[in-house]
């Protein structure tokens, strides 16, 4: 019995911990270095079923990303985030790569590595309206006139 009474009490104390611990009590901050760099991939895999067959393609990768640290402050981190696309039907359009390959992404965090600001989002802009400024000149050499009026609705 008192075997049981000790197990009871012991199991009371260690679920009362357990309760305790909440996302509240216990915070990560991040400890970057100005310069580090981390990459991440991204791997696609999908299956299809056809006609009551189950075909499973090999993983593909989709994309690279490049997380450099360019700033430490008091305040926070400055990162810069690239991704690299790895598609044959994006790397068949010149323009569209070029344009890809251009976009990074500069963002502030504060010191938990929360999302504070988007600081080049004047730059992503102008690249866009640069891409479809190549897509409309490509489209009128194409004589697509429906695909045109189709872009000129598209406004920033």
């Amino acid at each position: 019995m008192r075997n049981k009474i000790i197990i009871i009490i012991l199991f009371l104390i260690s679920f009362n911990n357990i309760k305790a611990q909440t996302d509240s009590n216990y915070i990560i901050k991040p400890n970057w270095k100005k310069g580090e760099v981390k990459n991440l991939t991204e791997v696609l895999s999908r299956s299809s079923n056809i006609d009551s067959i189950n075909e499973i393609h090999k993983p593909d990768t989709v994309s690279i990303s490049t997380i450099k640290v360019l700033d430490v402050l008091n305040d926070g981190y400055v990162l810069e985030f690239k991704v690299r696309y790895k598609d044959k039907e994006i790397d068949s359009l010149a323009y569209l790569k070029e344009y890809l390959d251009k976009i990074n992404f500069i963002i502030k965090l504060d010191t938990l590595g929360k999302f504070k600001e988007l600081q080049n989002w004047r730059s992503l802009i102008d690249n866009y309206k640069e891409l479809k400024k190549r897509i409309k000149s490509d489209f009128e050499l194409r004589n697509m006139p429906k695909y045109f009026n189709l872009l000129n609705k598209l406004k920033i």
